[in-house]
């Protein structure tokens, strides 16, 4: 009994200190629990991907091979390139030559024209128009000169088919009289500053005076001396005259 009475404060110790963490349970218990948070609401919107940093750990391998990939790109167009204009060129010598042949034969229809049509040519033989020109100097005349004047220099053909090159003196109208002063016209002694040596008349020539009927020229050389002119064979028709003296290419001896 002793020992019973003895043994009760323990008990009583153990019993407060159930009873302490029995009360400390209960204030846990009661403490109210802390709030969850509400989710974040839902967007409509779609997501924006985040681009990635080219800082990334990945990132300087892949603009390497999108560098690599741009060149690689770069070098076939300039390689097509380059192959297209082989072809294009290779295919366009035919056209090129074409067009050359066209274009010579262009520029030789135009020279025909104005060789056969517009202009004429011939060579100058013998001295009878010296010292305005000379044995074999080329001359270009125009056919289609209309209303020769006097002074004018002239491609006329001969009575035997020979073309010679003279000088107008007088036309339509006019009064040709040559005597041992010159040559006059209407009248009036000429100053022929482009003759040479003195104008003289030969036998069995033409009658002097004339006067020029309609269409008709009195063609004289600048070389006096010489015979073939109107002091011989007359005047000379508008239908013989072949055309006016344009240009004249001195021919020299080398």
């Amino acid at each position: 009994m002793e020992h019973r009475e003895n043994n009760l404060p323990e008990h009583d110790a153990e019993l407060e200190q159930i009873l302490s963490e029995a009360r400390d349970m209960a204030v846990e218990i009661a403490e109210p629990l802390p709030r969850a948070e509400a989710p974040a609401p839902v967007s409509d919107e779609p997501a924006v991907p985040v681009p990635i940093s080219d800082n990334a750990p990945d990132s300087g391998k892949k603009k390497m091979a999108r560098e690599k990939k741009e060149k690689q790109e770069k070098t076939s167009r300039a390689a097509d390139s380059k192959k297209a204009a082989e072809e294009k060129k290779g295919s366009g010598l035919l056209p090129d030559l074409i067009a050359l042949l066209l274009r010579v034969g262009w520029i030789a229809f135009v020279f025909a024209v104005l060789l056969l049509v517009v202009c004429g040519i011939t060579v100058n033989n013998g001295n009878r128009m010296a010292p305005s020109f000379h044995d074999r100097d080329v001359v270009i005349y125009y056919r289609l000169a209309r209303d020769i004047e006097a002074g004018e220099v002239v491609v006329y053909q001969a009575e035997n088919g020979r073309l010679l090159v003279g000088r107008v003196i007088a036309a339509a109208g006019d009064a040709v009289d040559i005597d041992e002063k010159g040559v006059r016209i209407n009248g009036y002694y000429q100053a022929e500053l482009y003759a040479r040596g003195d104008t003289v008349l030969f036998e069995g020539g033409t009658a002097l005076p004339v006067t020029l009927g309609t269409g008709e020229y009195f063609i004289l050389c600048d070389d006096r001396s010489q015979s073939s002119d109107s002091r011989t064979f007359g005047p000379v028709p508008e239908s013989r005259i072949k055309g006016r003296v344009m240009l004249m290419i001195r021919q020299r001896d080398f």
